[in-house]
């Protein structure tokens, strides 16, 4: 007769090598997929403002001019922006549906036009958030190694002026500060 019965559950140590086996698959399947995510938003942000640059082109084919507004930014995740927003939003409704609202609702659109030149140049920007696309930001021809930057402005202001003055967008003087 056999005396010895069988053991028919788990030990402690085999659970707790499972639970940590589930753990770490968990954690870099989550890392995998916000990085995916972060990658997705910067790359919709591109897009978008290169669709709201095409918008600004066909204005200016018709009005010989980009539109009048001067510091439109989108402030908040709902897209409301400030008047200016609004109001840019207005100007270009027949050349694009709606501006650009950020896909993670934690960064700002920027744009403004030069009315030093009577507002023939303008520039556009959105913040870009994973560090693999500092490159990109870098290489716009831009001021900003963060942003993502578009337009005869930042390019410009890049060229022409070192340090704080070539930041179209907030800089100090008449011609790079965005025109105001």
């Amino acid at each position: 007769m056999n005396t010895h019965a069988h053991n028919r559950g788990f030990s402690l140590v085999e659970i707790l090598v499972v639970i940590g086996i589930i753990a770490l698959l968990a954690s870099v399947i989550f890392a995998t997929t916000t990085d995916s995510k972060i990658r997705s938003n910067d790359a919709s942000r591109i897009n978008a403002m290169r669709q709201m640059v095409n918008a600004l082109e066909l204005y200016f084919a018709s009005n010989s001019q980009y539109p009048n507004i001067d510091s439109a930014s989108s402030l908040d995740a709902a897209c409301t922006g400030n008047a200016a927003w609004q109001a840019l939003e207005t100007e270009l409704a027949e050349y694009i549906e709606q501006l650009p609202c950020d896909p993670s609702g934690a960064y700002v659109y920027e744009y403004d036009a030069d009315s030093g030149n009577q507002y023939t140049t303008f520039g556009v920007r959105a913040r870009l958030e994973h560090a693999s696309n500092a490159d990109v930001a870098a290489g716009d021809g831009g001021y900003s190694a963060v942003h993502f930057e578009l337009g005869e402005q930042p390019k410009y202001c890049s060229v022409n002026y070192s340090g704080a003055d070539a930041d179209w967008l907030n800089a100090g003087n008449s011609v790079c500060a965005g025109g105001n």
